[in-house]
């Protein structure tokens, strides 16, 4: 057994402690010091320190599950006016409009975009914009190509399996 525990002061401080309580975990369950200082990433890096940014981010992540793309949009777009640098609402935002086939101009830009900061993606979502970028760029076999290697390292990804579903309907 294992437990941690982490007190901040204000929401800006829940960021780091998610951070310190990750790392305390893997030291909980005897990952070496190297192990966890190579695949340690803070949770600010990996998505947003802006808590507005991340509630508009889950908002739109809510209309996604119900297929609401226009009003999914619209709430990654509002994620990235708080934080232009938070990757994840960049690529969930081309995302979105991929599926309402909005304007290739705009696809392409959005796109653009996820791909610039694509450093800042959780690993799982880096392979995920990759298919979709190579599906906008050299149609659906490039995309599966891509969710195949995917499956290689997250055989249980949902969102993997059914792009790779959609993309070989399509």
């Amino acid at each position: 057994r294992f437990a941690a525990r982490e007190t901040g002061k204000g929401k800006a401080s829940i960021p780091g402690m998610i951070d310190r309580i990750a790392e305390r975990t893997r030291r909980g369950f005897d990952e070496t010091p190297a192990a966890i200082a190579v695949a340690n990433r803070n949770v600010g890096e990996m998505t947003t320190t802006n808590l507005e940014a991340f509630q508009q981010y889950f908002a739109g992540e809510e209309h996604l599950a119900h297929l609401r793309f226009d009003e999914a949009a619209k709430a990654f777009e509002k994620a990235i006016e708080i934080d232009s640098t938070f990757a994840l609402a960049h690529y969930r935002l081309a995302y979105a409009h991929w599926w309402v086939h909005e304007d290739e101009k705009i696809q392409r830009a959005d796109m653009a975009k996820a791909i610039a900061l694509i450093d800042r993606l959780p690993e799982r979502f880096r392979y995920l914009l990759r298919a979709q970028k190579a599906v906008l760029d050299d149609g659906y076999e490039a995309g599966i190509r891509e969710l195949e290697a995917m499956k290689r390292v997250y055989p249980d990804d949902k969102e993997m399996n059914y792009n790779l579903g959609d993309f070989c309907f399509h």
